[in-house]
């Protein structure tokens, strides 16, 4: 299964944050052919956690969908004052996922929250003021839908960042432009692989917030 979190930072209020969420999310996946009624959701606040079904194409959720997203939040926030723009912080990540009493459990999960909590992601919108979407690929997913070229998005269009969370180290991938101009997916020929940014050596260190 894949799983989603989306986290926004509204100025409006719990409610209203959630059915801004809600309607971008409704209108990405309708456009890319994704079905929301069959995600399992779970509210958290001002986020929400996305279970995808079993069979969902991963690299048309990382290509098309993010795409799509950044579309669909780029619509809404025309209609708002800058101040009042829901503005994303998105964590992608794949596996297996339990449902237990308490909620979506299991390392998916917990690879995922971290993600979607790390310091670099959040910096991105504090260094991107216009931008509306933070996007954040865990390694495994990154190495599998981008570098392979099957999502459509070229391998430089994303930044190498490595945490440490709890004594252990996590890699991922944030994508700097998520409305870039980049080329529709073909399956029938796949775009060559670019270099790995791992392949010099550099990760972006994580660093703690003041």
């Amino acid at each position: 299964m894949d799983i989603e979190r989306f986290s926004s930072r509204s100025a409006r209020g719990q409610l209203r944050t959630q059915q801004m969420l809600r309607r971008v999310l409704d209108s990405a996946a309708g456009v890319v052919g994704l079905e929301r009624d069959q995600w399992h959701k779970e509210l958290t606040g001002d986020g929400e956690i996305d279970v995808l079904p079993p069979g969902v194409d991963v690299t048309r959720v990382v290509g098309d969908f993010v795409r799509a997203l950044t579309t669909a939040l780029g619509e809404v926030n025309e209609d708002h004052l800058r101040e009042d723009r829901i503005r994303l912080r998105l964590a992608v990540h794949y596996g297996a996922v339990a449902h237990g009493a308490l909620g979506f459990a299991g390392q998916t999960v917990i690879v995922a929250f971290r993600l979607l909590d790390s310091e670099p992601l959040r910096r991105v919108l504090h260094e991107q003021p216009d931008l509306n979407l933070a996007c954040l690929l865990s390694e495994s997913l990154y190495r599998d839908a981008v570098a392979t070229g099957l999502s459509g998005l070229p391998p430089s269009a994303f930044e190498p960042v490595r945490l440490q969370v709890k004594g252990h180290s996590l890699g991922g991938y944030i994508l700097r432009d998520p409305g870039g101009p980049y080329r529709p997916v073909d399956l029938t020929h796949p775009a060559p692989r670019e270099p790995d940014p791992d392949d010099a050596g550099w990760t972006a260190p994580a660093r703690r917030r003041d």
